[in-house]
């Protein structure tokens, strides 16, 4: 039970490192286009 504990843990910092990545990559972007307007 124990690996299967971990395993999922590891899972969701996956998918959370996925959302971050994409967040951040929205405001660069958003960033990059207020500098440029």
């Amino acid at each position: 039970k124990q690996k299967d504990c971990s395993s999922s843990l590891t899972w969701r910092f996956r998918i959370f490192e996925d959302l971050l990545e994409l967040i951040l990559k929205k405001l660069y972007n958003s960033q990059i286009v207020s500098i440029f307007d």
